[in-house]
């Protein structure tokens, strides 16, 4: 990732020059295409209305960034390439409070590496804006996201390779950063762990997911299913394995023939029998008999 400078260039990602003894940003995508350089570009422009002291500076807004860089990537350093020509490099080891990230950050942007340096930056590029930061991007990107600040604080926008990264991702990005932000400002002192990176409706939206519509659930037992469709498809494939197919019909019949076995021999409910065989079609075969016969199952591992 770069971070530059309305008005100037974006640094093309490469190989680390001579010298540098720093790992380049190891972010990774949603997306997997190939990219040919300069690369076809999106954007997402972002307004943003900061609580009372959440973003009093760049250099804050920037430390969310690289706050929220850290915990994608688990690095303990992050290292992002500056339009104008130099290396933004924040260590983040030790899980530090958000103030004392901010301060990192401050002193790193007051002394960026040297511009030969800025060649191994890796696939983030930062811009500070003096004022306003456009909504419309440009057509091609030289490196993967390219992350522009208004001076004011007011608006984000992030210009990013399209075959690397998605427009849900960039805006995951986007609300992460500004919830780290005003959570950070909020409590200056909190670790970087101890920071939400999902905002309160996005995190309701997440678990929203997990919670779709109440149904009944069938009581009836697994292996009464199993024969009910058994009776009804008996023609259908059940399992294949080693080339050999096992119908629902013959599962049946060969399960039926296990339970009549196991019952004979005092096998019922209550009782636990275990089963150490390999993959095979006789594995459905015996678990099913078992649970005919009233009992249960548990899986040994034969190795």
């Amino acid at each position: 990732m770069s971070v530059g400078f309305v008005g100037g260039p974006a640094q093309a990602p490469g190989l680390a020059a001579p010298g540098t003894d720093f790992e380049t940003l190891d972010l990774v995508g949603d997306l997997r295409r190939v990219v040919v350089w300069p690369a076809r570009a999106g954007s997402v422009w972002q307004a943003v209305q900061w609580p009372a002291g959440a973003a009093a500076s760049g250099a804050a807004v920037v430390a969310g960034l690289v706050g929220v860089l850290a915990r994608y990537t688990g690095q303990e350093e992050v290292v992002l390439g500056l339009a104008s020509g130099g290396v933004l490099r924040v260590e983040v080891a030790g899980d530090p409070g958000f103030g004392d990230l901010i301060g990192r950050v401050a002193a790193a942007l007051a002394a960026p590496l040297s511009v030969s340096a800025a060649e191994s930056a890796g696939p983030v590029v930062v811009g500070l804006a003096d004022g306003p930061v456009a909504e419309v991007g440009p057509d091609v990107v030289d490196t993967g996201l390219v992350v522009w600040m208004a001076g004011d604080g007011s608006a984000l926008r992030v210009d990013f390779a399209v075959e690397e990264f998605s427009d849900g991702w960039v805006r995951g990005l986007l609300d992460a950063v500004v919830t780290v932000v005003t959570a950070g400002s909020g409590e200056p002192d909190r670790g970087l762990s101890g920071l939400a990176l999902v905002s309160a409706a996005e995190r309701d939206r997440l678990l929203g997911w997990g919670r779709g519509p109440v149904r009944d659930v069938p009581t009836t037992p697994i292996h009464e299913l199993v024969v009910g469709w058994a009776q009804r498809s008996p023609e259908a494939v059940a399992g294949v394995a080693g080339g050999e197919v096992l119908t629902y019909g013959e599962l049946e019949r060969r399960s039926a023939v296990l339970a009549g076995y196991l019952r004979s021999a005092g096998v019922g409910v209550g009782d636990v029998v275990s089963l150490a065989l390999d993959r095979s079609l006789w594995t459905l075969v015996a678990a099913l008999g078992v649970l005919r016969a009233g009992a249960a199952y548990t899986p040994m591992d034969v190795a």
